[in-house]
């Protein structure tokens, strides 16, 4: 009981029970269904995004109901082909997303706006055809349908027996997905690459999801994990986007403009503000990168010490 004052009377207020762990596991499922089915033709930036984290968290879902007993293999591996397969093209289509608004909101003067029209138009062709091959995939029966066994798997678990069995098993997915970023943790403070920076960021995101799933089933205080995790995959993902603009618009501007130069000075001139560009997008590469590797400590040191999630 809580009390409660408002206007000079004191009530009381009854908390709420917490919520079963079977139900936090079947209302994230519920999330990916809403989705797939929010999912139109030409879906936009939101909509791609929270499809992508839908089914990335639904995946922690899928393996502890495996772990647990309550679903076969098989299935759960049929499953998690469709949502691989989904995550795929989203993810295609959000990288797209992201070079799109690049190009829009930054200036490019090593590059003719004619240039900048041609890589626009190009690229919004690729997400158009992406995102049709997406909604054909998404509308097909298996689609959505997957998810009926499961979530009258997630109805029948009821009893206080398998509610305990639920919540060691997503203990145990914990622990393990801790290992794991530990071990990406100390690879990527070895060789300090963006690549492995970037796996570290997707095992972090492993163990958030699971970290939430106990949060909101309020079985387990993981609020200070959660916000650590948060802090490195944003700055990490600044990153991974920086990189992906270096690696997609230098093929495009760098040869096609030089050669199109036809005056020796121009031709310097050209190559001087291609060389400014390089300088400036590697200087936001070593800036996030310096942030990541600072987030990536303060992670490790976190797992590293003897601290860990209390019940």
């Amino acid at each position: 009981m809580q009390n409660v004052q408002r206007k000079g009377i004191r009530r009381k207020r009854k908390l709420l029970p917490p919520p079963s762990l079977a139900s936090v596991l079947r209302r994230r499922l519920d999330i990916v269904r809403a989705e797939i089915l929010r999912c139109g033709p030409l879906p936009d930036d939101e909509m791609i995004h929270d499809l992508r984290v839908a089914i990335r968290r639904s995946g922690e879902v899928i393996r502890i109901m495996q772990q647990a007993g309550f679903m076969g293999r098989q299935k759960a591996q049929r499953i998690m082909r469709v949502f691989r397969k989904v995550r795929r093209f989203a993810g295609d289509i959000r990288d797209l997303d992201v070079e799109r608004d690049y190009l829009r909101k930054s200036k490019h003067p090593h590059m003719r706006p004619k240039t900048v029209y041609q890589i626009l138009q190009t690229v919004a062709d690729r997400r158009h055809k992406l995102a049709t091959n997406l909604h054909m995939m998404l509308s097909q029966a298996h689609g959505v349908k997957t998810f009926t066994p499961l979530m009258r798997t997630l109805e029948n678990v009821r009893f206080e027996a398998d509610e305990s069995i639920l919540k060691k098993e997503l203990f145990r997915r914990i622990q393990k997905n801790a290992k794991r970023l530990t071990i990406a943790c100390d690879v990527a403070l070895e060789k300090q690459t963006p690549l492995l920076i970037h796996q570290a960021r997707i095992a972090g995101k492993r163990l958030r999801y699971a970290f939430e799933l106990a949060h909101d089933a309020r079985f387990m205080d993981c609020q200070k994990h959660i916000t650590e995790l948060k802090k490195f995959q944003k700055t990490a993902g600044n990153l991974h986007d920086v990189e992906f603009i270096f690696e997609n618009i230098s093929q495009y501007a760098a040869p096609n403009e030089t050669t199109t130069r036809k005056k020796t000075g121009q031709k310097k001139q050209q190559g001087t503000l291609e060389m400014q560009w390089d300088n400036k997008i590697h200087g936001r590469i070593r800036q996030f990168q310096g942030k990541s590797l600072t987030a990536l400590r303060r992670i490790r040191n976190l797992y590293g010490t003897a601290e860990k999630p209390s019940k």
